[in-house]
């Protein structure tokens, strides 16, 4: 896999995109010192995966990206991208078909670093394990860098092995080794845990052991307590509903006496409103009687108001009529004197006025005379420059067919020299045109077909896409369905299991027929009950006929009766009724089945076998209605021989009593209980056959989901594959067809040049004989042009004089006339403004005499106005003392309604003390019975909680109903004690107990298992030692013979060897080097002087070389310490090595440099910034 090309941007001072092409044989990179030659070389040990940023020569990995510099910004990226070629196949099995692998490497500034295998996102590991036992690697001998010449020879033995290993392809090895051994610390560590885990799950073992039997003893406790605990419960709730039905009572008679007082309350309040209504009445007419007596006095105050104003107005009039007669007497006197200055400036315009027409004429005589020199001048002119600018272009277009007849030379000699070479690149083209099209057509094929393939994986991947997300989904519905039925199963069976524990304990029974049943004997059959089914419609008209008879027992004979009564007598547990099953006498007559609106019972229930006789015994006599008033009509109708039942269960017996209502429970019905075990069962086997045909359908779909799983994997793969192969084919045909596009191009080029360099060349020929003609007749025609030109120059001078004289005397006369009609025209402005002064003056008099007209007017109006306002107020004076008078008999009126509402208030006052202290006691009340209520709901709901089980429904034993209070209480206590003397139960003891044997035998499995695996591991690290041994032994032997044939290729005359420090233990031993150059004795390394170090290194290196060729070699200024003499062998061995591998040198020798096949320059025309120049040397 030898270098092709390598891509560089942002990376150290590689700041732009730099591209270096690296052919075969050797590739010399030189240049001054600090230019950047190194940074070549870090940049590819960076993208072989380097990870320690000292070996780039820097602290962080972030200094390898592009810091900046005096004249650019820093970026925020490096990326180095190396190309290698693989056309000798031997690139890992996973690349081996690819001509070429690509690998790229990028870093962030923010830290984030991306890997890059043909374009496709790797990992480290990849890059390592792609280039791992090929010679080429971060560490690997490929790479020799400055100073590590010198490093290999002051290097630690262990430290030196390295690249021995390297060459020995064992580094693979090792990593397995060194993973195995991680495995195998981890599976102890493992081993460990389990162990202590065991001997943790045994202590707990025997803990359980104990807490077990603690659990049995609870159990038993607890039940006593618990129906302790319910009777207690039940006595609480009849206390406390008795003391809700007095509390309500007293309620009732605290809320009529509230109605009572609310009511005489409100009436006293409609008597305040209406009084209220009056009082406002009043009130609104008194404030209109005192708005209008305001209005009186503010019209009286605004009079006088008037007539104060009027008055200081009739005064400042007859100032100002004063002030205005006196400034009209100086206007007419300004006015007299103004006329006499405007007849002066009439006189004087008059005579300036006559000299200025005298002047104008003598003007236009001269003007006239300046006017016709002036256009004589202005044509010689215009014919002078129209000469100068032909004569001008004459001579100019000559100089010009001069230098175009020189051009035409020059342009015939080169378009033959560029014909003759477009001919010969054209015939070259044509032939590189024919191979590359043939290359393109064969990638274009190949790219088809690859892309065939990856359509049809693709379609087939889709295909196995679409249903694993079907079977998804099914698997999801199945999952969803599966819950759904095991939640409904769980709730079924818990349900159906209390169901079972209360029909085993008879709960619901009396106390005698449950000791009967509990012990049955023999002769003792079924209860009633258990041999009735009706449906769940019926079931409570079935109840409410049989009645208690449901609990009624069935014997098979009198005697067997009669035992039973006495067993129960004995024993004190209650009464119980036996019916014998040979022996019941039914003697009720069968119901008529015509009435109307009524079925007969025993239609509607079915009879256990063998018992038919009792069920008519019970029911025979028994009809069923849909309601009470259907059954009440059909009892008056048909009454006296049967029992009617209604649907709800409300009964009218054979005597017209009426039983009906609710018991106030719920599902307390025994036939219900029962038909709900029946249904609960069935219900239950069929959620369990659907779980189990649940369970395997979910199996059947993971089988199938991992089958596609496994498909679709591989499918990927292959697609994976494919991308990467048509992103190779792509690269080279885009390659090829943008060459081959180029070849084309320049071929069109080429033809459109030598077709324009025939047709200018005719066009040259043509041109260069018609300029020859032209050039003679312009020299003719210019020396006519030259003589006409003198003649007119002379004509000019004589004008040119005349027109200055004229010019002067125009001037004297303009100057002249200008001074007189400024003066005129100033005269005449003063005029005006003189003219313009009087008029003024004028309409300022007329103005002043209307002002004082209409100020006598206005004064005339004030003195009369005065006169009419002095009347108005003593009007005013008049009206406001007779409103006075009726303010106060309004306020009289409106104290006395005020009085009376004080006194209605006063009562209203009173009643409502009276009423907040009965709300108090009625709030009170509600208060307490609220806190009843409250209590019996907690009372319900704790026992509910606790017991799940309602108050009413339990039934307590008659040894609890015999006990008295305080011996209830104090064995309520005893067993508190016993059981908090028992401290902290564990109910699920037994189960976690079990639980955690199988989790011990688990445990146990698991230990043998790891025991297994470290046997195994150590079996697996004995072969890869024992491989590693063998190579490394065999690799050693061989470069150590290699190094003594080597050496005195360097080193004429001389010997050296390499050996190892511990032949005992090869897997760990270093290696010594032992050199002995001509005429010395053989001595240790490190005693050699610098440049018998530089070459026993680079013997060693090149003797490694020939034993396990690296594709590619970087020598980076590994010639630095040697002569020339040295040099030179240095460079004879360098050339025959290039046979097996590719060569990268940087180095400053000019003897290196000479044998180089291609040479890059590498500069700094910017600070700071790398550029590369290269040349191919042939």
């Amino acid at each position: 896999m030898k270098i092709k090309k390598i891509e560089m941007q942002g990376f150290k001072s590689f700041v732009d995109k730099t591209a270096l092409h690296f052919p075969k044989g050797i590739t010399a990179i030189v240049g001054p010192n600090g230019c950047g030659k190194s940074n070549i070389v870090d940049a590819i040990r960076w993208v072989l995966g380097e990870q320690n940023a000292r070996h780039l020569r820097g602290k962080l990995m972030e200094d390898v990206i592009f810091t900046g510099s005096e004249t650019r910004k820093p970026i925020g990226m490096a990326e180095v991208i190396l190309t290698l070629s693989n056309e000798e196949g031997l690139a890992p099995a996973e690349y081996v078909n690819f001509t070429e692998i690509e690998v790229a490497r990028k870093l962030f500034r923010s830290g984030e670093s991306e890997y890059y295998i043909n374009k496709v996102d790797a990992r480290l590991r990849d890059v390592v394990e792609l280039f791992t036992d090929t010679g080429i690697g971060t560490r690997a001998y490929s790479i020799v860098e400055q100073g590590q010449v010198g490093w290999l020879i002051t290097a630690k033995p262990e430290e030196r092995r390295i690249i021995f290993e390297e060459a020995a392809g064992i580094n693979k090895y090792r990593h397995r080794k060194e993973a195995a051994l991680r495995k195998l610390e981890a599976t102890k560590e493992n081993l460990t845990r389990v162990s202590d885990i065991i001997s943790e799950v045994n202590r707990q073992l025997n803990s359980l052991n104990r807490q077990a039997k603690k659990a049995e003893r609870y159990k038993i406790l607890r039940d006593e307590l618990k129906g302790i605990e319910l009777f207690m419960a039940k006595e609480e709730y009849s206390r406390l509903k008795n003391n809700m039905e007095a509390t309500e009572n007293n309620l009732g008679s605290l809320k009529e006496r509230d109605m009572e007082i609310t009511s005489a309350i409100s009436t006293k309040q409609s008597e305040i409103e209406d009084i209220r209504i009056k009082y406002l009445n009043e009130e609104s007419l008194l404030k209109e009687i005192k708005s209008k007596a305001f209005s009186i006095v503010n019209s009286i105050q605004t009079s006088e108001q008037d007539i104060e104003i009027s008055r200081i107005r009739a005064a400042e009039l007859k100032k100002n009529e004063e002030r205005l007669r006196q400034e009209t007497e100086d206007l007419t006197a300004q006015n007299e004197r103004v006329s006499g200055e405007i007849e002066d400036l009439n006189r004087n315009i008059a005579d300036i006025s006559v000299i200025i027409n005298a002047g104008e004429t003598q003007l236009s005589e001269r003007e006239n005379v300046l006017i016709s020199v002036l256009e004589k001048l202005s044509q010689q002119d215009r014919d002078l420059k129209e000469k100068k600018a032909l004569f001008a272009d004459t001579a100019a277009r000559l100089m010009q067919i001069r230098n175009s007849m020189q051009f035409y030379s020059r342009e015939e000699e080169l378009i033959k020299l560029k014909s003759e070479r477009a001919e010969k690149e054209k015939n070259e083209i044509e032939a590189l045109i024919s191979s590359k099209g043939k290359a393109v057509d064969e990638l274009s094929t190949k790219i088809r077909e690859a892309e065939y393939k990856k359509q049809d994986i693709e379609k087939i991947e889709e295909t196995v896409t679409g249903r694993i997300k079907a079977l998804e989904q099914t698997l999801a519905q199945k999952d969803s369905e599966q819950k759904v039925i095991k939640e409904n199963l769980t709730v079924t069976s818990s349900r159906l299991s209390t169901l079972k524990e209360l029909e085993r304990n008879f709960e619901g029974f009396k106390e005698g027929v449950k000791a009967i049943m509990q012990n049955r004997k023999d002769g003792i059959r079924d209860i009633v009950a258990d041999i009735i089914e009706t449906s769940s419609e019926y079931e409570k008209a079935v109840e409410a006929a049989v009645g208690e008879k449901l609990q009624y027992i069935i014997v098979d004979g009198q005697n067997d009766g009669i035992l039973a009564v006495e067993y129960l007598r004995e024993n004190a547990m209650g009464r119980g009724s036996f019916v014998p099953l040979n022996g019941i006498n039914s003697t009720a007559p069968a119901p008529d089945a015509s009435v109307a609106n009524a079925l007969p019972i025993l239609n509607l229930v079915k009879v256990k076998e063998g018992y038919s006789h009792i069920a008519d015994y019970l029911l025979g006599n028994v009809i069923v209605t849909d309601n009470l008033k259907s059954a009440v009509e059909t009892w008056n109708t048909n009454a006296g021989n049967r029992t009617i039942v209604t649907m709800n269960g409300d009964v009218i017996d054979l005597h017209g009593v009426i039983t009906g209502g609710t018991s106030g429970l719920k599902d307390s019905g025994i036939l219900q209980k029962k038909r709900e075990i029946k249904e609960s069962s069935v219900l239950i086997s069929d959620m369990e056959h659907k779980i189990a045909g649940l369970d395997a359908e979910i199996n059947n779909i993971k089988k199938e989901m991992d089958d596609a799983q496994k498909v679709f994997e591989t499918l990927k793969a292959d697609r994976h594959s494919k991308d990467i192969e048509l992103v190779n084919l792509d690269g080279v045909f885009k390659r090829e067809e943008s060459e081959l596009n180029r070849l084309k191009e320049r071929m069109n080029i080429l033809e459109f040049e030598t077709d324009e360099a025939k047709r200018h060349f005719s066009e040259i020929c043509s041109k260069r004989g018609e300029l020859v003609k032209e050039a003679e007749s312009l020299e003719v025609s210019g020396s006519k042009t030259e003589t006409f030109i003198k003649t007119i120059e002379e004509e000019v001078m004589v004008l040119l004089k005349e027109k200055e004289s004229l010019q002067n005397i125009v001037t004297d006369i303009k100057v002249s006339l200008a001074s007189s009609r400024e003066r005129l025209d100033g005269m005449r402005l003063k005029e005006t403004e003189k003219e313009e002064f009087i008029e003024k003056v004028s309409r300022q008099t007329d103005a002043k005499m209307l002002e004082i007209e209409k100020g006598g007017r206005e004064i005339s109006t004030h003195e009369s106005n005065i006169l009419k306002t002095q009347r108005e107020i003593e009007e005013l004076l008049k009206e406001k003392d007779a409103i006075s008078r009726e303010d106060v008999i309004k306020e009289e009126t409106i104290n006395a309604l005020a009085q009376e509402i004080k006194s209605l208030e006063d009562r209203i006052r009173a009643s409502k003390q009276e009423l907040d202290v009965l709300r108090a006691d009625i709030n009170a009340a509600s208060l307490a019975l609220k806190e009843m209520e409250l209590n019996i709901t907690h009372l319900l709901a704790r026992v509910e909680e606790k017991y799940h089980i309602h108050i009413d429904i339990h039934i307590p034993s008659e040894e609890t109903k015999l006990m008295g209070d305080e011996a209830i209480t104090a064995r309520h206590e005893e067993l508190k004690r016993q059981i908090e003397s028992l401290g902290e139960v564990s109910m699920s003891a037994l189960e976690e107990y079990a639980e955690l044997e199988r989790r011990q035998q688990f445990l146990l499995d698991q230990q043998s298992d790891l025991n297994k695996s470290v046997e195994t591991l150590h079996k697996a690290i004995n072969r890869i030692n024992r491989t590693t041994r063998q190579r490394f032994r065999e690799t050693f032997d061989a470069i150590n013979t290699k190094f003594q044939e080597v050496f005195p290729v360097f080193f004429p005359g001389g010997r050296a060897e390499l050996r190892l420090t511990d032949d005992g233990d090869i897997l760990e031993s270093g290696i010594d080097i032992a050199a002995q150059p001509s005429g010395k004795r053989l001595q240790n390394i490190s005693l050699l002087s610098g440049g018998e170090k530089a070459m026993t290194a680079t013997a060693l290196i090149f003797s490694i070389f020939l034993i396990k060729p690296s594709p590619f070699c970087l020598l980076d200024e590994v010639d630095a310490p040697l002569d020339d003499a040295n040099i030179g062998r240095f460079n004879e061995f360098l050339k025959e090595m290039t046979r097996k591998s590719q060569f990268l040198l940087i180095t400053h020798n000019k003897g290196t440099m000479e044998i180089a096949d291609t040479l890059f320059g590498i500069t700094m025309e910017e600070a700071g910034v790398s550029k590369v120049v290269s040349v191919k040397l042939n």
